[in-house]
């Protein structure tokens, strides 16, 4: 199956709206400027992205479409934004053991936005913070 990353349209937003709401993932300031998309046959199949905050990026709202999944897709997404990102990136989650193999790693503290998010998140349960630490 070949799979191509682009940056996100207007049009693949719509759909990404759709998904980040029925998955459940961070709905707060969903920009087309923060995600990246996944495309098979010019489908949308997945998606990611860099969320600025005023003291870190966060890498979040990472979706693949159900039919697609456990094809290497997501980490495909994971993989390009790590990539075009900054140094440091940070993620909140709550299946911390999915990101260990991208170099994340649970951290007790970080930057006060990631902290804050940790406390506060009301769509999910058991949420950590992770840091990414690269080889």
């Amino acid at each position: 199956m070949e799979i191509k990353i682009f940056e996100a349209t207007d049009e693949d937003m719509v759909l990404i709206k759709k998904y980040v709401k029925q998955f459940k993932l961070d709905p707060e300031n969903l920009q087309r400027e923060q995600f990246i998309v996944a495309k098979h046959n010019d489908k949308l199949v997945g998606f990611g992205r860099l969320k600025s905050y005023s003291d870190c990026v966060e890498l979040g709202a990472i979706g693949v479409v159900p039919k697609y999944r456990n094809k290497g897709i997501g980490k495909k997404i994971i993989d390009e934004l790590i990539k075009i990102g900054p140094e440091n990136i940070y993620i909140t989650t709550d299946i911390p053991e999915y990101f260990y193999q991208f170099g994340f790693k649970i951290i007790k503290d970080g930057p006060n936005s990631i902290v804050k998010k940790c406390k506060t998140c009301t769509i999910r349960d058991n949420i950590v913070a992770l840091k990414l630490y690269r080889e």
